[in-house]
Parts: C-alpha cells; structure tokens; sequence
C-alpha cells in the first residue's frame, strides 16, 4: 500500500502489478528503488501494489500528514487489503 500517480481522482484506489511500475518510479522513504527486488520476485510470486491516488507530494520540503481525500480512502483500503488476504473484514 502506497500513494502513487495513476491519474486517478484523489483517493482513488487501484491495485497495480510490478510490470505497472516503471523501474525507479517506486521508491521507499529512504529513496531506496523498489521497482527492481519487486521485478527479481515477480515470476515466483504474485505481487501487487494496492496505490491511493495521490493529491500532492510536499517538495522539497516534507510535511507530515495526508490529505482528506487519502484519509477517506483508508477504510476501503484495509478492507481491500484483508479481502486480498483472504480474511472477512467483519470477523477479522
């Protein structure tokens, strides 16, 4: 689960598969590239990125906090992520 730049509305949902993230488009807070370790794996196992649309990124200068259509999107977001794993969001 992360914030990404599909296009979509702000808060918009969208599961995404590696081939979808261009090398270097993905990194962690750290500026570490995700997209390559995620291409190594991605023949043994399935592996899916569930992205919010983002509204904005603060820059150069990072600001702590999300937006309130990224807020809105969280519940759907959990519930997204414990159906992919197979668990009832209404007994887990």
């Amino acid at each position: 689960m992360d914030i990404a730049d599909f296009g979509g509305e702000p808060g918009e949902l969208r599961w995404l598969a590696v081939e979808e993230l261009p090398v270097g488009s993905y990194r962690d807070i750290h500026s570490w590239d995700l997209t390559e370790p995620l291409q190594y794996i991605k023949d043994d196992i399935r592996v899916r990125v569930l992205a919010c649309q983002k509204k904005y990124v603060s820059a150069p200068e990072m600001v702590i906090g999300i937006t309130d259509e990224v807020q809105r999107a969280i519940p759907d977001a959990v519930s997204e992520i414990l159906k992919e794993i197979w668990m009832d969001y209404g007994t887990a």
